[in-house]
């Protein structure tokens, strides 16, 4: 049973990235790419990079104290709202560090 909140909580955070990824880079001019089942490993890995260059800014630290919290919280109570949290924080941090990077 264990080992399936971890298989979600991976889950939640490749939707995390992909999410981050999305919210800071819509509109930006997208790697061209020969395969499009490339895009299943670029995109979060695109976002994992903008996360990690956030970091700098604060944005990062929220984004990473948010979702381990987000992740702590599914593992002790098992509510799925605590992994939809997930994309969300994405999203809404994607957002603010797009505005405050440019």
């Amino acid at each position: 049973m264990i080992i399936k909140k971890y298989a979600f909580i991976l889950i939640a955070w490749y939707f995390l990235f992909i999410s981050f990824y999305i919210s800071y880079f819509i509109g930006v001019e997208q790697p061209f790419l020969t395969n499009s089942l490339f895009y299943f490993f670029v995109i979060p890995y695109y976002g994992f990079g903008a996360m990690v260059w956030s970091v700098f800014s604060g944005v990062g630290i929220f984004i990473f104290l948010a979702s381990v919290v987000s992740s702590v919280l599914w593992l002790k109570k098992g509510k799925l709202v605590y992994l939809y949290l997930l994309p969300i924080i994405g999203l809404i941090s994607g957002g603010i560090f797009r505005y405050i990077a440019t």
